[in-house]
């Protein structure tokens, strides 16, 4: 072959031409190419992620290379990324393989529902592109700003995640977060569920929630969280922690369980608070999702358990209630403009039970308590109804029946009615009548006013009640009894039937006022009874014209502040004490005599300490006379005597058995003639005198007299006589000044 023909052909001019300008124009379109990426990569991308929810996003491509893509300022809802670095190499990113994702300057900030919703449509946007694999994301430092109601919480989020071949993420994220409402921090780990979707568990540690009348602190657990088919989020929630109140009450320590599965629903909260009281609620509801709302129904009766303190080595109380299924769900959630509204309805079935009071132990025959409610933003409403059979104070000796509690609270006031159809004493026999209460209050919970009777309307006996509560442990109360006629027929025995028993025949009026005062220590409180004119037959006689204040400490049962003293105008013992003072002192409701002082006959008759049975119907009285001129009362004799008079009180009646008296007169003069059994002559009368007397219990008495030894008879009209002698005496009885002043400062209506 010759060398011409091994030497390729020489292109012409004009191919040359059309070969560079070839080149040219497919590098001009390389160019182009090149200088249009970013903006086709910005389109592409807007394009997707509206498709996946994110119609506004925006975002600036700045660069597009072989090697590593910039965008600058990325918004999504409420994330936003300032700058996001995504790197990876030619050959992997042509087949969807990224190698990092690094996102810096990202903040946060919306409400803590529309946050939750725009991070979830982030993470199904990344698992479910399609061919797309993101080996590491990375962001440095995020700057959270959550909305909420009680304030906004800023929060500091750094961590790394990787995504795994079903698309979910997987890694860990930081969070410190504070706000005016509390503060915590944590660690948020993801990873893929069981349907290759990506999950959440949430570790707290200590943190301080701040909630309306109540701080939690030290608060630490887990939460965890993920998709699921129904209603709400798969949640898993174990928190403990404790609290405090501004008042000092609080949470030692409590721990709240919750699951949910996305249909129903499960929750347990067990606790003791600072004074050593624990507390159980548990129960399961099924998930709903209304037109407006997230409704809970009970898909089984739940409980209700409390265990109070041992106090004093005595059996503790106890209260234990069943949650009743009802047709209105337990809890709605409901958002609205405002925020998130719960509004709750719950049914309690409460079984019989022990529960403190100031008053002491109450025993709660069986009963029902329904809870119904909003909690929102701006405040909480709602109303309570607790109807019981039956309350039992065994300590005060009061029983409560046919109980109703009705209380309605708003953002700020409550308002209350309590009635019951009868207040009874417990004690046999009860210390006062069958009496229906009515009580009405509102104001601030920490003052709520109130006032109200016992008794019926315009009923002789009623009680008017007013006073001031600052919670169920601690209050006051003021009473008034307005006087009451004791003459007609069963008016004493509807007042107290305890004291009709032993006092019959009742005359003269009554009247009482006085205070109580109740904190979680226990009740205090006096009662002043004015007696004007009182008159009863007691087992030991008669008494009449009693007048003067009685200050009680203890109404159930009775005790006085001390010992109390009384004017009165007669006692009779078989004999006739009349114009006398009376000093006395009730303990626990048994009497006892501290002194006494009587004019009697123109002399003194006293008395000592005795104390007498509860029913009045035993006792031993000594009485001591002095300077008696018997003739006035018996119409015979002459004479004055002194001596001891044995007074014995019992069941059948009152004796005076053996008294001995002797004739002061006649032993200053010897000389003084002799007692006459005929009456001839001078009398003096005899020089000792010796009687009995039996009087039966509501009968007339009988009295065997000896003078000097001898016989002595009695005039036939002696009962008349007395009855004649005393009658003008009580007319002309004078009150002491002392007592008419202390009636006075009584002010009796």
């Amino acid at each position: 072959m010759s060398p011409d023909a091994q030497r390729p052909a020489r292109l012409t001019g004009r191919a040359r031409v059309r070969r560079w300008t070839a080149a040219a124009a497919g590098l001009a379109v390389l160019a182009a190419a090149w200088l249009a990426a970013p903006w086709i990569v910005e389109r592409v991308v807007a394009a997707r992620l509206a498709t996946l929810g994110f119609p506004g996003a925006r975002l600036d491509v700045r660069h597009v290379g072989p090697f590593e893509t910039r965008i600058e300022g990325l918004h999504l809802d409420t994330l936003a990324a300032a700058r996001v670095t995504v790197r990876y190499t030619p050959l992997a990113a042509l087949s969807g393989d990224l190698y990092a994702v690094l996102l810096d300057g990202v903040t946060i900030r919306g409400g803590a529902r529309e946050t939750a919703v725009s991070l979830a449509r982030a993470e199904e946007a990344l698992r479910t592109a399609s061919g797309l694999r993101i080996a590491h994301i990375e962001f440095g430092e995020a700057a959270a700003v959550i909305r909420a109601p009680g304030g906004d919480w800023n929060a500091t989020l750094r961590g790394a995640l990787v995504q795994t071949g079903s698309g979910a993420l997987q890694g860990a994220v930081s969070v410190v977060a504070t706000s005016v409402a509390g503060a915590f921090g944590g660690e948020v780990r993801l990873a893929p569920d069981g349907d290759g979707r990506t999950a959440l568990r949430f570790a707290l540690r200590e943190a301080v929630l701040r909630l309306p009348g109540l701080t939690l602190e030290g608060v630490s657990g887990e939460i965890a969280a993920g998709r699921s088919g129904g209603a709400v989020p798969r949640l898993e929630l174990d928190l403990q922690g404790g609290g405090r109140s501004p008042g000092g009450a609080g949470l030692e320590r409590a721990r709240l369980r919750l699951e949910a599965d996305g249909a129903q629903v499960t929750a347990s909260l067990a606790g003791i608070d600072l004074e050593g009281r624990r507390f159980t609620v548990e129960g399961a509801a099924d998930i709903v999702r209304e037109a407006d709302a997230l409704a809970l129904r009970l898909s089984r009766p739940g409980s209700v358990a409390f265990l109070d303190r041992p106090v004093r080595g005595a059996q503790p109380l106890a209260l234990d209630a069943r949650i009743e299924p009802d047709p209105v769900p337990v809890l709605r959630v409901v958002e609205a403009a405002d925020g998130i509204r719960l509004v709750h309805a719950l049914r309690l079935a409460l079984r019989p039970a022990a529960v403190a009071s100031p008053a002491g132990p109450i025993r709660l025959d069986a009963g029902t308590l329904a809870l119904d409610g909003t909690i929102a933003p701006a405040g909480a409403r709602g109303r309570a109804e607790f109807r019981t059979p039956a309350l039992v104070a065994a300590a005060g000796g009061v029983r409560a029946e046919q109980v109703r509690l009705d209380l309605h609270w708003e953002e700020g006031p409550l308002r209350f009615e309590l009635a019951a159809d009868r207040l009874r004493s417990t004690a046999d026999p009860p210390w006062f009548g069958p009496l229906p209460l009515r009580l009405a209050g509102d104001g601030p919970a920490g003052a709520v006013r109130f006032r109200g009777t016992l008794g019926g309307d315009g009923d002789p006996g009623t009680v008017e009640i007013e006073g001031e509560a600052s919670g169920p442990a601690a209050g006051r109360l003021a009473y008034r009894l307005p006087a009451v006629d004791l003459a007609p027929p069963g008016a004493l025995a509807a007042l107290s039937p305890a004291i009709a028993r032993v006092a019959t025949r009742p005359a003269g009026r009554v009247a009482a006022r006085g205070d109580l005062a109740w904190t979680a220590a226990g009740i205090e409180g006096r009662c002043r009874v004015l007696l004007r004119d009182y008159a009863a037959t007691f087992p030991f006689g008669r008494v009449e014209r009693v007048n003067g204040v009685v200050v009680l400490d203890g109404l159930a049962p009775l005790s006085t502040a001390g010992p109390q003293t009384l004017s009165v105008g007669l006692v009779d013992v078989g004999l006739p004490l009349t114009d006398g003072m009376v000093s006395f002192r009730l303990d626990s409701g048994r009497p006892e005599l501290t002194a006494a002082r009587f004019e009697m006959a123109g002399g003194l008759v006293t008395l000592g300490r005795a104390t007498l049975s509860p029913a009045f119907d035993g006792a031993m009285l000594q009485l001591e006379a002095a300077g008696l001129d018997l003739g006035q009362v018996a119409g015979a004799g002459g004479g004055r005597y002194s001596g001891r008079l044995p007074v014995e009180i019992g069941p059948g009646g009152v004796a005076i058995r053996d008294a001995r008296l002797a004739n002061t007169a006649a032993a200053r003069d010897p000389a003084a003639p002799a007692f006459r059994r005929d009456g001839g002559g001078e009398d003096a009368g005899p020089r000792d005198l010796r009687f009995s007397v039996e009087r039966p219990a509501g009968g007339r008495p009988s009295a065997r007299v000896t003078a000097d030894g001898n016989p002595f008879a009695l005039p036939g009209d002696l009962g008349e006589h007395i009855d004649r002698w005393v009658r003008p005496r009580l007319d002309r009885h004078r009150v002491p000044a002392a007592t008419q002043e202390a009636m006075r400062d009584f002010t009796e209506p």
